[in-house]
């Protein structure tokens, strides 16, 4: 399953870290892929926190 957010993400000249939530309580498992990291999702593993 992949899911898109349709909210605009904020900008910031000086962004140091960025946050974001992500509700789907039957998932084994959520990765973060794109540009960053090659399109690898696992590169940056989610931890359920």
């Amino acid at each position: 399953m992949t899911t898109t957010s349709k909210k605009k993400p904020k900008v910031s000249q000086n962004l140091k870290q960025t946050g974001f939530s992500f509700l789907a309580p039957e998932a084994k498992r959520v990765s973060i892929a794109g540009t960053l990291n090659q399109w690898d999702p696992s590169s940056y593993p989610m931890k359920k926190g």
